[in-house]
């Protein structure tokens, strides 16, 4: 019967090499797994990852939105004052305008102008001299209206004396003026509007 004891060993190892074959399948699936599983695995982590990088990215995007609005908003309303300031603050002297525009204020009020002269103060100033005839109620309503023009302007002077030995009870008087107009001397550098680009 030592045929039979080879079989019933034949039919044991048998057992054996199933259960050996059945646990290396076993492992040879779970590695098999293990190398395709794990790159999914690990792109999916890269992908949250990433997605909290884009979150925050957008967060800052849309922080940088808020911030070019505000700045065209503060853009714009310099924009809008930039007129008033060059109006008070000439980036050249224009002695001539200054003195037009005291001349045509003067000749509003029904005041004589008989005499405009200017000369360059130092680097920012021109200084100005008008002398002419009218009653006083015009003079001083004159000298309002120099301080109040767009144009900065500072009163030196002002002299105010009878014209003729008129008695009258409103009589012609003779005004003399001296001020300064200033204007900006530094160099500016205008602001481009990025839509131009």
């Amino acid at each position: 019967m030592p045929f039979a004891k080879d079989i019933n060993e034949l039919k044991k190892n048998q057992k054996a090499l199933r259960i050996i074959e059945l646990i290396a399948n076993v492992v040879i699936l779970l590695v098999v797994l293990a190398i395709v599983i794990r790159p999914t695995v690990v792109d999916i982590l890269a992908l949250r990852a990433d997605k909290q990088e884009v979150e925050a990215l957008a967060g800052k995007l849309s922080e940088k939105v808020t911030n070019l609005a505000s700045a065209e908003t503060a853009v714009d309303e310099f924009k809008s004052s930039v007129p008033l300031f060059t109006a008070a603050l000439p980036l050249e002297p224009k002695q001539f305008d200054l003195l037009n525009q005291a001349q045509l204020v003067a000749e509003e009020q029904g005041l004589s102008v008989d005499q405009l002269t200017y000369k360059a103060g130092d680097s920012s100033i021109v200084e100005f001299t008008i002398v002419g005839k009218g009653k006083y109620g015009q003079i001083v309503f004159f000298i309002n209206s120099l301080e109040e023009m767009p144009r900065l302007v500072q009163l030196k002077e002002v002299s105010i004396a009878q014209a003729s030995e008129d008695l009258e009870e409103n009589p012609t008087l003779t005004y003399t003026i001296t001020g300064k107009g200033y204007y900006y001397t530094e160099e500016v550098s205008l602001i481009s509007d990025p839509s131009e680009n």
